[in-house]
């Protein structure tokens, strides 16, 4: 049988819910992974912390536990190409074996008109503005997604790369050559379960910080959509 899902923007993530039961079965993921983007921000704003994905993870290992964890670094080819859709979907497939709904969820963000993603412009080099002929800024481009299995279980991939390209609309599609990534591209899976009892003690502080950030953060993309399961 089909299993049919919601899809959600939360934050700079897409989020992936079946849609059997109530969508209200899935505000704690929804309100958890939104404030942890939230707090992961600010420390970034703030320069208090150089990785996002750290401060992001800090604050759901508060609530969530993780039965696996990986992360992949890896260089462009020299002289290839690629897109991000294809960066995670290799990685995906070497670390975590069958995860049919992420995987669906991922290219269904590919073909999304305007991506869902996150993108910072990094201050220059001091030797940078002495430059002849200044080059365009580097930006740093993050993209989360996050399948849900059920209220209390999730799987989620998350990319960043920095680059000097003008970016697409949606950068989940966006080619690039090895010339225009800088550094490394890094990919970060994880699978975990929430514990309840936990997330009980902090439901209510939660939903307090959020406050009507929630709903300036949330938003439809799609309803009964097939993820390959």
């Amino acid at each position: 049988m089909t299993r049919l899902y919601q899809l959600l923007a939360v934050g700079h993530a897409v989020l992936a819910l079946p849609e059997s039961g109530h969508s209200s079965d899935y505000d704690d993921l929804v309100q958890s992974s939104l404030l942890a983007q939230l707090v992961a921000n600010k420390k970034i704003e703030d320069a208090k912390v150089e990785s996002w994905y750290d401060a992001y993870i800090a604050v759901l290992d508060d609530f969530w536990v993780r039965s696996l964890k990986s992360r992949e670094d890896f260089s462009v080819a020299q002289a290839g190409t690629g897109s991000a859709l294809e960066w995670a979907t290799t990685v995906l497939a070497n670390n975590a074996g069958n995860d049919p709904a992420l995987g669906g969820l991922m290219a269904y963000a590919a073909r999304i008109t305007d991506g869902v993603s996150a993108v910072q412009t990094l201050p220059e080099a001091p030797g940078e503005a002495l430059m002849q002929t200044p080059r365009p800024a580097l930006q740093v481009v993050r993209l989360l997604t996050i399948a849900a299995q059920s209220p209390t279980s999730i799987s989620s991939l998350y990319l960043e790369f920095k680059t000097r390209q003008t970016l697409a609309a949606n950068p989940w599609s966006q080619r690039f050559a090895s010339a225009e990534v800088e550094g490394p591209v890094c990919v970060r899976y994880a699978r975990a379960t929430l514990s309840q009892t936990l997330y009980a003690l902090s439901r209510q502080a939660v939903a307090r910080k959020l406050g009507d950030r929630l709903a300036q953060n949330v938003a439809p993309l799609a309803e009964a959509i097939e993820l390959g399961v």
